[in-house]
């Protein structure tokens, strides 16, 4: 059982209330937060707080010491509750050292899941069957969680009620209901306090699919034991029947087939022994083509509505970009405004150039390690998306500089065509020196031959990583390996299957920060230091599937060093604005940072011989202060609690374990785009650091666990994709033989083909014909009716 923990905001900012002088029952702090809260349109009202160890009330043995509402003020208890100012402030001002509480439900939008470890709780938590959103979330009183939700667009009613779903210790608090909110105290001396405020950046996620039958399930009515049944157990026989029971009256109430699915895979725990995955999806596949209601098949007719093969991604959380800092961010913005790009490609476009200009000046130094700040990114959009003039607006300064460098390379490449005639002459003149002493005499004083400018490439797209070595040799010795169209890297010489590990290693090897070897024995052989590389590739989703579903690099370890975003598409949304964005003061600022840093001289080794600076670099160690450092180990070993075996990162383990590295490398990255001389890394680097590297963990959750892609659904989606598009007299139908003999080359077998097809026949996308068919006239045996919308 995978762990469900949310990935909390560790160090991102203080609760409501961080002081003595303005938590609980020390006044004041509640006052504003119940002012926050209702400008938030969440109505509050004032309960007992504690005082002196107990409950402010009075009541010798009350029973809800701290969590009871002041009646004078809240005659009506939670239906007292207010978003009016005015009533707030009086009701403070008589009772300064309220606590406060939030009416959960229709009134406020909220629906909470109350988590309390002290009755099981966390406990409990392990065993839900789905992963809870990244959402506000508050640290209790009392050691426990509130994850606040926002209410469905349904007319279904959400109660308010004990034991969520069966699970102890998990409460839901909605119609009806309230939580105690921060900064309120509690009976055991701790204070209520955010763990992952309300904000922009974190705004209420609306309830999954998977926890709604949770909510709803009746736990409060008396149950009638279902025949087949024995206590929590469902015996063989009666399993099929049950879930499909249990799946019809959801579909009858409306629910989608996700929740569905997530439902039945709960339920079928229960079952002795339980049934396998696939036929607990099929059931809820075939319950879910009915409409709701019970009205029949949801399109009527002949054939069923066909079913995707893969299930669309669930969407993800929104970029962080206000921990890009304030120049990154506001461009980030800025581009996204102007452009209608995803925020997320705004956001790591910047991110990589920002990272791209900065990573040859620093390396990040913690307790004796170093590595570099180098960083990979990989964004996937749609085409229409407008990633491309994303990743071109935020790469103008770097396009501008290498221009000038070009220019600059012109002067120098000809001053050193001249300067090696001369010298090769001198050479000459030496080796024609009569007698054997005075020849050698004459060659050793000879001074250095002049050495080739670099090449000033700073960014290339689709290297061999030969070329790439070779680059990284004659040319700029600080790289981006940067493309708006990452196809042509993924899908050219580099990554063709002959020279694919390779390629992966090689990058590999480069983003760790070690030397650059090439032997070969036709062919210079050298070994590189000092070169550093940085890389952003954009693409499409159908591109994303060969790298991301690739085992070669998940298990080598180069999608681990890589930052993916997958955001929803704005198709639809890209109105046509008028605004320029090269006359937007945060994009100015942005690019004016970018080609400060990008004119700035590199550190480089210099000669011992000719005293000239080589193509080394020598990065300086940019340590992180005590205070960063304290925040960053915890940070690294939160990580590792959730690296267990059944913690949260467990599936996706190469990734999370590198990061805490990451974390650090986005901090030194965003201290040197603040300051390109900073004596260290701060607290406040850190901690947007942490902020980037804990979404990133939340897309790979997403992208390589939730939605693992399935080889046989790609191969499924490609011979669906050869039955749209073939030409044939009889294309309706299709014979075994057709799929293997004249289908996509990844399916060339017998085996293959017929299990290709049945695929397609569970998702309504084929249906077999019984007896078989005469097709091209010869008579097949095996044969597939297509779906007339295929």
């Amino acid at each position: 059982m995978r762990n469900n923990r949310s990935i909390e905001t560790i160090g991102a900012g203080a609760p409501c209330g961080a002081t003595a002088q303005t938590r609980g029952a020390a006044g004041g702090g509640c006052l504003v937060a119940a002012l926050n809260y209702a400008a938030r349109g969440w109505p509050v009202f004032p309960i007992w707080p504690i005082t002196g160890g107990e409950c402010a009330c009075g009541k010798a043995d009350c029973q809800h010491p701290g969590k009871h509402p002041i009646g004078r003020l809240a005659p009506k208890g939670r239906n007292s509750a207010t978003t009016d100012p005015e009533t707030i402030r009086r009701w403070w001002g008589q009772y300064p050292h309220a606590n406060v509480a939030i009416a959960t439900g229709p009134e406020s939008g909220l629906v909470v899941v109350d988590v309390d470890p002290r009755n099981g709780g966390d406990k409990s938590f392990e065993k839900l069957p789905g992963i809870m959103p990244i959402t506000p979330m508050v640290h209790t009183g009392g050691g426990g969680e509130h994850y606040f939700l926002s209410t469905p667009a349904t007319a279904m009613k959400i109660k308010s009620k004990n034991e969520m779903g069966g699970f102890p210790g998990i409460d839901q608090k909605a119609d009806g209901g309230y939580v105690v909110a921060p900064p309120s105290n509690h009976i055991s001396g701790g204070f209520y306090s955010w763990k992952i405020p309300p904000s922009e950046t974190y705004p209420l996620a609306p309830v999954p699919d998977w926890l709604m039958p949770l909510l709803l399930k009746k736990d409060d009515e008396p149950r009638r034991q279902p025949e087949g049944q024995v206590g929590d157990k469902i015996l063989d026989g009666k399993r099929n029947a049950s879930l499909a029971s249990l799946a019809g009256t959801m579909r009858h109430r409306g629910m989608s087939q996700e929740a569905i699915e997530a439902a039945l895979l709960a339920e079928n725990r229960k079952c002795s022994p339980p049934l396998p995955e696939a036929e607990v999806l099929s059931i809820a596949r075939s319950i879910s083509r009915y409409a709701p209601g019970g009205q029949g098949p949801a399109t009527g007719g002949a054939w069923p509505e066909p079913e995707p093969l893969r299930r669309t991604l669930d969407p993800g959380e929104p970029f962080p970009v206000e921990a890009l800092g304030m120049i990154l961010g506001e461009a980030a913005k800025a581009i996204h405004l102007n452009i209608k790009a995803p925020l997320a490609i705004c956001g790591q476009s910047v991110l990589a150039t920002a990272n791209l200009a900065v990573q040859g000046f620093a390396d990040v130094t913690i307790d004796g390690r170093t590595f570099p700040v180098s960083e990979y990114f990989l964004s996937i959009a749609l085409s229409g998306d407008r990633k491309t003039a994303a990743d071109r607006a935020a790469l103008v300064s770097v396009d501008s500089r290498q221009r000038e460098l070009n220019e600059a390379y012109k002067i120098e490449l000809a001053k050193y065509v001249s300067e090696s005639g001369l010298w090769e002459s001198f050479r000459s003149a030496a080796l024609k020196t009569k007698g054997e002493e005075a020849r050698r005499e004459a060659v050793e004083t000879l001074p250095s031959p002049p050495t080739a400018p670099p090449i000033p490439q700073l960014t290339t797209q689709e290297p061999t990583y030969e070329g790439l070595a070779k680059l990284l040799d004659i040319g700029w010795p600080s790289v981006g390996l940067f493309s708006s169209e990452g196809g042509r890297f993924f899908g050219g010489f580099a990554m063709s299957q002959d020279h694919r590990l390779k390629t992966l290693a090689g990058l590999s090897e480069i983003w760790d920060g070690r030397p650059i070897i090439r032997t070969r024995s036709g062919d210079k052989s050298f070994t590189l230091y000092g070169r550093r590389l940085s890389a952003h590739l954009l693409m499409q989703p159908v591109v994303a599937e060969t790298i991301l579903a690739d085992p070669l690099a998940h298990e080598q370890g180069f999608l681990s060093r890589c930052h993916i975003v997958a955001p929803e598409s704005m198709l639809g949304e890209q109105t046509y604005s008028s605004q320029d964005l090269t006359r937007e003061p945060a994009y100015g600022r942005y690019c004016t940072k970018i080609t400060t840093i990008l004119q700035t001289s590199l550190p480089r080794k210099t000669d011992p011989v000719s005293g000239q600076p080589t193509n080394e670099l020598t990065p300086r160690h940019l340590p992180v202060t005590p205070e960063a450092k304290a925040l960053w180990v915890r940070f690294y070993d939160w990580i590792q609690e959730h690296l267990r075996p059944d913690g949260m990162f467990r599936p996706i383990s190469s990734i999370a374990a590198k990061a805490a590295e990451h974390a650090l490398r986005l901090a030194g990255t965003l201290a040197l785009v603040d300051d390109l001389n900073g004596p260290a890394i701060t607290i406040q680097h850190v901690k947007n650091g942490i902020i980037l590297a804990r979404f990133y963990l939340t897309e790979a959750l997403r992208l390589f666990y939730t939605a693992k892609t399935n080889p046989d659904l790609v191969l499924a989606e490609k011979v669906l994709t050869w039955l749209r598009t073939r030409e044939c007299p009889d294309k309706h139908l299709v014979s075994l033989s057709d799929v293997y003999q004249m289908g996509p080359n990844a399916v060339r077998d017998k085996a293959t083909a017929a299990k290709i097809m049945q695929i397609l026949t569970e998702h309504f996308w084929v249906r077999p014909l019984e007896g078989g068919a005469e097709i091209a006239g010869k008579k097949r045996r095996q044969v597939w009716e297509v779906n007339p919308d295929a």
